[in-house]
């Protein structure tokens, strides 16, 4: 017998409130001015129909949607969830489905749980760890220490064997001290992690045949890091966070290493770490000099991630680069005129193990003016190229990537406020072209360019005393290649009033397009009506109906005449 919608909904209400694990931080300073409980949130009803004609239909022709998004507050300890209920599907789900703690008092702060803390982006940079801490900083004192579980075994799937990634538990630990303040300070920090042999569910040296288990080995990591800020004055300052990562992929793997010519001895060394044939050594550093005065600034920053740069306290590195930035930015008269940009030099293939080399520039500016109070102008820019050149083996042409990508957007403007009327127009042109130079079999070098381009231009009347607004906007839209050309082009018109304090609203539009794609041209109509009444604080209703009417002047197969037809009645409860 099939359970009823309603029952369907208790059943997993009460399946979720059984398994709640919220996350929190709590300063106990400030216990006795909580609350003891409250609850705050939103939840929507919403009915909706859907009508077409000309085509399959997409959604069902009436559909229903409860959802919700409380929040239960005891004494300032935050449980949030959602959930969603219709004809269509139940769904329970937390936004943080872990349970942590950090009480805070003065200079103390105490972890327990689920926590996501950092130390350093190289060493223990914000994974998830099921543990317990302490954070202290008295003074200019400044220490911490972590320790839990950063990973769990996962379970096999009995049937493919493949479709859960395969884990072990793996636990481990941090520590934190420096000294100084946020402007000059000094930090050492250091994660020994570790991963638990026979945790995992099944005998993984027993699946030398199965190539999505035999590569799975129990590994080991001991990360140092280095984070560091020195201000020489309040406008010149350096920032450093480096770090260093030796990593055993393989903590039985019988490859042997000479530890003669370690630097560290090798008795003290295997009590760090367990290195064998498998261990491989990490660096990274990322530094940056800035100087920021009242009109301008300027930024110089070095990162180089070593190549497969890992450590089990952070989740993922874009490594196997070296990037040199130079980042200015400046105002001048009286800040109507304002700009900053960045351009920066990058390459991959450090340790020259790749059989191509990649060298990128990559380059960005804004430009912002105000000529008058009434007329302005907004420049954006930015350029991505990149150059793939052979290393150890010739690359085909064919395979060779150079090609540089430009956006470009400019955008006047021109306002005129008033007390009883406002009028604002807005142009706005946007560019993005791709081009490519690599030689192909057909011997056409622009065979794989793209380019796009979008123009809008706006224009809106405000009455200000009366609540009410009218705008039309113009818009032409092309994009263009070997294989594809699209233009949009049109008009839409739309009006905005407002009654009763802004309690009750009415909003309307009509879109007008012509499209060509292809050759394949076509007349389409966007239409929509929506109104809003607000009743108080906690209580709104809302009406919202969409039409969409394609007519083509060029029928095919892809290109059908058809009409959909949406509308949404719905309560908004805010608490």
């Amino acid at each position: 017998m099939k359970t009823s919608n309603n029952c369907r909904l208790v059943v997993v209400l009460i399946m979720y409130f059984s398994s709640l694990k919220p996350l929190y931080t709590q300063n106990l300073e400030n216990l006795s001015q909580q609350k003891p409980v409250s609850l705050s949130g939103n939840i929507d009803l919403r009915g909706i129909y859907y009508s077409a004609n000309g085509i399959s239909p997409r959604y069902p022709s009436t559909s229903y949607v409860l959802s919700g998004a409380p929040t239960l507050n005891l004494y300032g300890l935050a449980i949030p969830f959602a959930f969603t209920f219709s004809n269509q599907e139940s769904k329970v789900a937390q936004p943080f489905a872990q349970f942590g703690l950090s009480p805070t008092y003065k200079w103390l702060t105490l972890h327990g749980g689920y926590r996501n803390v950092s130390f350093n982006q190289f060493t223990l940079g914000g994974h998830t760890m099921l543990g317990a801490g302490i954070e202290l900083t008295p003074g200019k004192f400044r220490m911490g220490f972590m320790y839990g579980q950063l990973n769990k075994a996962t379970k096999l799937d009995s049937t493919t064997l493949s479709l859960v990634p395969v884990a072990f538990d793996r636990s481990g630990m941090a520590v934190k001290i420096g000294y100084g303040t946020d402007k000059t300070f000094f930090e050492i920090s250091a994660l020994k992690a570790s991963d638990k042999m026979g945790s995992a569910l099944f005998d993984v040296s027993s699946q030398q045949g199965n190539p999505n288990l035999s590569s799975t080995t129990a590994a080991e990591n001991l990360a140092l890091g280095l984070n560091m800020r020195i201000s020489f004055s309040s406008k010149l300052s350096w920032d450093t966070e480096a770090g260093a990562s030796g990593y055993t992929k393989d903590v039985n793997s019988s490859a042997e290493i000479d530890k003669s010519k370690l630097p560290i001895s090798g008795n003290t060394l295997d009590q760090l770490l367990k290195v064998n044939g498998t261990t491989e050594l990490y660096t990274a550093v990322q530094t940056a000099l800035r100087y920021k005065a009242r009109a301008w600034g300027l930024r110089l920053q070095y990162r180089r991630i070593d190549p497969e740069y890992k450590t089990m306290g952070a989740y993922f590195f874009n490594s196997d680069i070296e990037n040199i930035t130079i980042a200015p930015q400046f105002s001048i008269f009286k800040n109507k005129f304002r700009f900053n940009g960045s351009i920066g030099l990058q390459r991959d293939n450090l340790n020259k193990q790749k059989k191509s080399e990649s060298k990128k520039v990559i380059g960005s500016a804004n430009l912002s003016t105000d000529f008058t109070e009434k007329l302005g102008l907004d420049v954006n820019y930015s350029n991505y190229s990149n150059n793939q050149t052979p290393n150890a083996l010739k690359i085909s042409d064919t395979v060779r990537i150079t090609q540089t990508t430009q956006n470009l957007s400019i955008n006047p403007r021109y306002t005129i406020l008033g007390e009883k009327q406002s009028n604002s127009i807005m142009l706005s042109y946007n560019l993005m072209d791709l081009q490519d130079f690599n030689n192909t079999y057909s011997q056409d070098s622009k065979s794989r360019n793209l380019s796009s381009q979008n123009i809008f231009l706006n224009y809106n009347l405000s009455f200000n005393t009366s609540n009410f607004s009218i705008y039309s906007t113009l818009n032409y839209t092309t994009i263009t290649g070997s294989y594809l050309s699209d233009k949009n082009y049109g008009v839409t018109l739309g009006s905005d009033k407002s009654w009763k304090d802004n309690k009750f609203n009415l909003r309307g539009s009509v879109s007008y397009l012509l499209g060509d794609r292809g050759g394949e041209k076509s007349t389409i109509i966007n239409g929509n009506f929506g109104a809003t009444y607000q009743v108080n604080r906690h209580h709104r209703f809302a009406l919202n109906s969409f039409l969409i009417s394609n007519s083509p002047q060029t029928a095919s197969s892809t290109n059908l005449k058809y009409t959909e037809i949406r509308g949404e009645v719905s309560y908004n409860l805010l608490f």
